[in-house]
């Protein structure tokens, strides 16, 4: 990229360089390609979530009140600790889902796997949820 104000004075070589003898600049964060992701990948990501999201709503509204709560999930050993003081509703729990999507998708998780995208969703609600 070149930056001529009006008083420069053209810098005609560094153009010629850049357009005939092949000189290419580094990329900037802007301008790199980000990874595509396949599509199984996301097709799981929004399963995970979405079955992580159904099962912590049907607990909420089981829910004793006076005590903190703690949900088990059949596709992770993570637990979600929901505080005794804290109410969480399906529009909280959809925003954060849209959320988390959102960031893993600029930055993915290091773990591809079912277990590893669930374990990254609770630990997500988990931050959420701490006072």
């Amino acid at each position: 990229m070149f930056v001529i104000g009006h008083e420069s004075e053209v810098p005609i070589d560094s153009i010629l360089d850049a357009c005939f003898s092949g000189k290419v600049e580094t990329e900037s964060l802007a301008t790199q390609h980000k990874e595509l992701k396949d599509a199984d990948y996301l097709h799981e990501l929004d399963r995970v979530t979405k079955e992580i999201v159904t099962e912590v709503s049907k607990a909420e509204s089981l829910r004793v009140e006076g005590q903190d709560q703690r949900i088990s999930f059949s596709i992770t050993d993570s637990k979600v600790l929901i505080p005794d003081v804290r109410k969480v509703s399906m529009a909280e729990l959809r925003k954060l889902r849209t959320q988390f999507i959102k960031i893993v998708k600029s930055s993915p998780i290091s773990s591809r796997d079912v277990s590893g995208i669930a374990r990254s969703f609770v630990e997500f609600l988990n931050t959420s949820f701490k006072i």
